[in-house]
């Protein structure tokens, strides 16, 4: 298993999540789930930085999921890339309305799964990163501000240094 960025599989097919998992185990930190629940669970827990879904699974489906994910705001940004053997236009729009980054029709071929992957995931940590930087900026520019100004008793109020 590698130390890279993190991608977690749901999909009730074992047999897809082990080509899947042998196809990006090189890349990335592999976690599965056999069912929606799970799935959310994991991704609550391990906050990966990317999620493969397939669409038609026991209990909750694919889309919602999606719908699950897309409304907790730790996971709101982590790309979403369904992998269905759906692939109708209406399961493709549904999907894109529903927030996913793309869209993928089973069976693929690894090399361009794991293309698509590494698209999603290198903008969502380059995403991140920005943030964090913003962040910090955000907080250093407060703290110059703070530093700048001055408390005057007499008067009961801040004073701030041009």
């Amino acid at each position: 298993m590698s130390e890279g960025p993190k991608v977690l599989i749901v999909d009730d097919d074992k047999t897809w999540q082990m080509v899947i998992s042998a196809a990006l185990h090189d890349d990335y930190k592999v976690v599965t789930a056999f069912d929606g629940d799970i799935g959310l669970k994991l991704a609550a827990e391990w906050v990966p930085d990317t999620i493969l879904l397939d669409i038609e699974m026991p209990g909750k489906n694919g889309y919602e999921i999606c719908t699950a994910l897309k409304a907790t705001p730790l996971l709101r940004d982590i790309p979403v890339i369904f992998l269905s053997g759906k692939s109708s236009l209406q399961e493709k729009i549904a999907g894109f309305q529903l927030g996913a980054d793309d869209y993928i029709v089973k069976p693929c071929e690894a090399e361009y799964l794991k293309a698509k992957v590494a698209r999603s995931t290198a903008l969502y940590c380059e995403k991140k990163a920005a943030n964090a930087k913003a962040a910090d900026a955000e907080i250093m520019a407060f703290e110059a501000m703070n530093s700048s100004c001055v408390f005057l008793p007499t008067v009961n109020t801040h004073y701030c240094l041009p």
